[in-house]
C-alpha cells in the first residue's frame, strides 16, 4: 500500500521506509552509502544517482513516478536520468 503523501518525495521516502520498519541506516546499508549521506538524500539535500534510484524501486517494490514525481506542481530534488553515482 503507497500512502497519499502530497506528491512529496520526501513524506514518500519516509512513509515507504516506515511502513517496511526499515531505519534509514538499513537503506543507506542497502545502497552501499553511509547513513548521513542517505539522511541528507532522503531529506532532499541531496540527489540520488540513477543505480540509487533504481534499488530504492527495488527495495520499496514501487515505480519511479510513485516517489518521484510530485503530482501538484512542486519539484524534486532527488535526481533523475543525469545523476551519476
Amino acid at each position: 500500500m503507497i500512502m497519499n503523501l502530497e506528491g512529496n518525495p520526501v513524506l514518500k521516502l519516509k512513509g515507504l521506509r516506515a511502513e517496511r520498519q526499515l531505519t534509514q541506516g538499513d537503506i543507506a546499508d542497502k545502497l552501499c552509502i553511509s547513513k548521513a549521506t542517505y539522511n541528507r538524500k532522503e531529506n532532499g539535500l541531496g540527489q540520488f544517482c540513477a543505480s540509487e534510484i533504481s534499488q530504492l524501486l527495488d527495495i520499496f517494490g514501487v515505480g519511479y513516478d510513485d516517489i518521484f514525481i510530485a503530482k501538484s506542481s512542486q519539484k524534486s530534488n532527488f535526481g533523475g536520468q543525469n545523476a551519476v553515482c
